[in-house]
């Protein structure tokens, strides 16, 4: 997550059409296809402005109702007001549900980056690296935030592409 939030930071003014954000090893237990497959496979131009990659299928993993039902949940509370919140509509308190496609793993249009001003992504960024930060922890968090960071609603889960997002491979 950290990565990801440096490179929007550093390429805040360079910015591609779209950008696909991938974990950088070949496959993993969310991702049921390579990065190469991935790749070949997606729509690039998708009306989509966000496309979570791990749905349907294989894709279909999903969580619900973060807020209840992990450790994070803490954590979120703790730094809700401080670090998200001015940038999230000004709220002190987090969402009172969350649901979206786990382990940020998606595409979105620039437009959804640069509706976010570049101090608020790099908040975001430095938030990781303050010393009382675990980063396995932050990392996790944010896979729960991508989506309200890009302009998704707290809740994603019943999300259904209107358009085919994979080609046929």
């Amino acid at each position: 997550a950290h990565l990801y939030r440096s490179w929007i930071v550093d390429n805040y003014y360079d910015l591609p059409d779209r950008i696909l954000f991938v974990h950088g090893h070949e496959s993993s237990w969310h991702i049921r296809s390579t990065v190469r497959m991935i790749t070949e496979c997606l729509d690039w131009n998708t009306a989509h402005d966000f496309v979570p990659i791990n749905i349907g299928g294989d894709w279909g993993w999903r969580y619900q109702n973060i807020l209840v039902s992990t450790s994070m949940t803490p954590l979120l509370f703790e730094w809700w007001g401080k670090v998200f919140g001015p940038w999230l509509g000004g709220s002190i308190r987090p969402p009172s549900r969350l649901g979206f496609f786990c382990c940020a793993t998606f595409l979105v249009k620039i437009e959804r980056i640069l509706a976010r001003p570049l101090d608020a992504w790099k908040t975001w960024r430095d938030w990781t690296l303050l010393p009382s930060q675990d980063l396995s922890r932050t990392g996790r968090m944010m896979e729960y935030l991508w989506h309200l960071l890009l302009g998704e609603p707290p809740v994603m889960i019943d999300w259904v592409p209107s358009s085919k997002v994979f080609m046929n491979c």
